[in-house]
């Protein structure tokens, strides 16, 4: 999830990128705000003027030309760019992020995670919802016997196992609500584990009350869970419609998301941010952390998204949230010394990931819970992405363009 600008990247000025572009500095700017271009202030500006990736620039006119000619479509613009696919569960546009047509940082204050899970994978409001409730006692036993007693596993893993015994036990139609729901709720059952709490009104009510959050507070916990269910094509996302337009089965489709959801570079970089989050109680102060990190040669986790060129609407939620239920404490204050450090030093503000650590750190919750949060509010994508992919009758199946050793030719 998280990624930033190199320091040696090439960049080039207003002038210079509409120049390249063909374009007017207007449509540049209309180009940066969807997030297509990034940008940083110039050197010795005092941040009034700005330079633009150039590699950004070159992206979009590789993908002109592969509009007026397919077959020149590489391996490049599969980054962050060409082929897209067309979708209607949600749009990224001027800095804001939007569920069918709704704006998400608004919905999530407003619906429960349910709801908004539901209107995700239906166009409707105020269809039925299930009650959460624990999932077959056998799958649980059976993963249970794998975990020996005190020690540690990894719970994405063991997630993966869960849905390939419940699929191997459920017999649901493909494409069932029924099926849906108990993969959802599938979820949380591992993350309630090895706990045997049997049945509560929602899913917030269970993580809360198996994290010993406070009540007033449980609403932290379903707004994150409604922000992080689905961020467009993500890997993850895109993986779980390559296997759903497969024919996959929905449990199948949502192992496969889960796959590349475990990646460092994707939702597992929530451990990555969760390490710098130590480092900093250890050393003290952001800076001086951020400091080792680089005399280590290692990046700094948590900060920027290529998809917005200001704030992460995700982390800047969750930040007014514990600002206006938590604003004294120490993991607030902690939030704030990131978003200064951030803005000052990195010209990059903090991200859902760093905003799930604090979360994390603010509610006192297990170190597993922040990326739990991210892993059921996501599945709740992946099921959306799923069903719609496989309505679409259409096999995903990019061609590769072949760079390798060319084939030798016989002659005569």
């Amino acid at each position: 999830m998280e990624h930033s600008l190199a320091s040696d990247a090439e960049t080039l000025s207003a002038q210079q990128a509409a120049d390249l572009l063909g374009i007017r500095i207007e449509s540049l700017y209309a180009y940066v705000s969807r997030g297509l271009i990034r940008s940083e202030p110039a050197a010795g500006s005092g941040g009034r003027e700005k330079v633009y990736l150039k590699e950004d620039l070159e992206w979009l006119l590789s993908r002109k030309a592969i509009r007026k000619n397919p077959d020149t479509v590489t391996s490049s613009v599969l980054r962050w760019g060409e082929p897209s696919l067309d979708s209607k569960l949600t749009l990224i546009s001027d800095n804001r992020y939007y569920y069918r047509g709704e704006e998400v940082t608004r919905i999530a204050k407003e619906r429960s995670f349910e709801e908004i899970a539901s209107f995700v994978w239906s166009g409707e409001w105020g269809r039925s919802i299930p009650s959460y409730s624990k999932s077959d006692a056998k799958i649980l036993d059976s993963i249970s016997s794998l975990v020996p007693a005190g020690k540690g596993y990894d719970w994405l893993r063991l997630c993966q196992l869960a849905l390939i015994l419940h699929e191997e036990r459920s017999g649901f139609a493909a494409k069932s609500s029924e099926s849906a729901w108990a993969i959802l709720y599938l979820f949380v059952s591992m993350a309630v584990f090895p706990e045997k709490l049997e049945r509560t009104s929602s899913v917030c009510d269970a993580l809360a009350n198996l994290w010993n959050v406070y009540p007033d507070d449980a609403h932290i916990v379903d707004e994150a869970l409604s922000l992080c269910l689905d961020h467009e094509l993500n890997i993850s996302s895109f993986t779980a419609r390559c296997a759903a337009s497969s024919g996959a089965s929905l449990h199948a489709s949502v192992v496969a998301a889960l796959s590349a959801f475990r990646g460092p570079k994707h939702g597992a970089n929530i451990l990555r941010v969760q390490a710098f989050l130590t480092e900093i109680q250890q050393e003290g102060s952001v800076v001086k952390a951020a400091i080792q990190r680089q005399r280590r040669g290692e990046s700094i986790p948590g900060f920027g998204h290529p998809l917005y060129s200001e704030e992460d609407p995700r982390a800047k939620r969750i930040y007014h949230l514990l600002d206006a239920s938590l604003g004294e404490s120490e993991a607030v204050s902690l939030f704030r010394e990131l978003r200064n450090f951030g803005r000052e030093q990195l010209n990059q503000m903090p991200n859902i990931d760093m905003a799930l650590g604090i979360v994390g750190v603010a509610l006192s919750l297990p170190h597993d819970a922040s990326l739990q949060i991210a892993t059921i509010g996501r599945s709740a994508g992946w099921i959306g992405h799923a069903f719609e992919q496989r309505a679409s009758d259409q096999l995903i199946r990019p061609r590769a363009r072949y760079t390798g050793k060319p084939p030798r030719r016989r002659f005569g």
